[in-house]
């Protein structure tokens, strides 16, 4: 008997201590837009050109609180096999792309010159979007890696001009509407 009571309290003193752990998982930054409470959030999207990154739907992000505008984000989302997933850049990290596809672009030569076995080079967003090239022998792949793993979370391309017209139109938006 005493046994069995020594058990049944250590099962739930054991599952009372899981369940009472704190969850320490990071919000993203949109995350943490919407969920705000005790005030007014507007969200409103506006559709770019999905031809740009591959077939991905692409938008920009305007956050307004209490009828002032916050923040902008891009927005990217690609569907594959039934599962979606949409992932969003702040400016600031769309930015941050953008200077670093130019500094990526003056690098990729030199790496496939050196035909290493694998080599990745990239810039990892806030919110853990990953973008850069990888080189495999002798070719490199640019990519946007959206989240650790599943059907659709990578976006490749043997190019970046593609990029370059998505990563612009995306920055000019966001521009403009920020100038209204």
């Amino acid at each position: 008997m005493l046994k069995k009571s020594i058990f049944v309290i250590s099962v739930f003193f054991g599952t009372t201590a899981i369940f009472a752990q704190n969850n320490t998982e990071k919000l993203t930054e949109m995350d943490a837009w919407t969920s705000k409470t005790s005030t007014n959030i507007k969200l409103t999207d506006y559709k770019l050109n999905e031809d740009n990154l591959g077939g991905a739907d692409c938008r920009v992000r305007k956050m307004s609180e209490n009828d002032s505008v916050n923040a902008f984000f891009y927005q990217i989302s690609n569907e594959e096999k039934n599962n979606k997933i949409t992932v969003f850049i702040t400016y600031s990290d769309l930015l941050k792309i953008i200077t670093n596809l130019e500094k990526f672009k003056n690098e990729v030569n030199n790496d496939v010159v050196n035909r290493p076995l694998y080599l990745e080079n990239k810039y990892v967003t806030s919110d853990g979007v990953e973008f850069g090239y990888s080189v495999n022998g002798k070719q490199a792949t640019w990519f946007f890696r959206l989240q650790e793993t599943g059907p659709g979370n990578i976006l490749t391309f043997s190019k970046t001009k593609s990029i370059e017209k998505a990563l612009g139109e995306a920055k000019a938006k966001i521009e403009e509407l920020k100038n209204q």
